[in-house]
């Protein structure tokens, strides 16, 4: 896990790994992400909302979720894919953080969780 602390008022933010059990955070996190921000990431809002339970479980396949937590709930979202096209790279998808919490450094840590997690991985 990858935390910050601020001398100021600002909210400690947490960076963790999702798993299948946490999809509705996930889902959450994914949903908000189209909402504010549709013409950045593949696939849309109707698209993803209309997904079960089971395919949130499993998203993004070859790949790991991490949220951004802050105070009073989930500001940023990063996911690492494994292409099977191109063994020993990860992409890094799915990068948002909200709005609100936006200017924070909160990217830069879902970035690092990521790439941690894509080193963990040999890639």
């Amino acid at each position: 896990m990858v935390t910050e602390s601020r001398a100021d008022a600002t909210p400690r933010v947490q960076v963790r790994r999702l798993h299948p059990v946490d999809w509705e955070l996930t889902r959450q996190l994914r949903l908000a992400a189209l909402r504010d921000s549709p013409e950045a990431f593949a696939g849309n809002y109707g698209e993803a909302s209309a997904r079960t339970p089971e395919q949130w479980q499993a998203w993004p396949g070859r790949g790991v979720v991490y949220a951004a937590l802050a105070g009073d709930g989930p500001v940023g979202l990063a996911c690492g894919w494994l292409p099977e096209d191109t063994p020993g790279f990860t992409d890094l998808i799915s990068m948002w953080v909200s709005p609100a919490a936006r200017g924070r450094r909160i990217a830069g840590m879902l970035i690092d969780a990521v790439a941690g997690w894509a080193r963990g991985q040999g890639t």
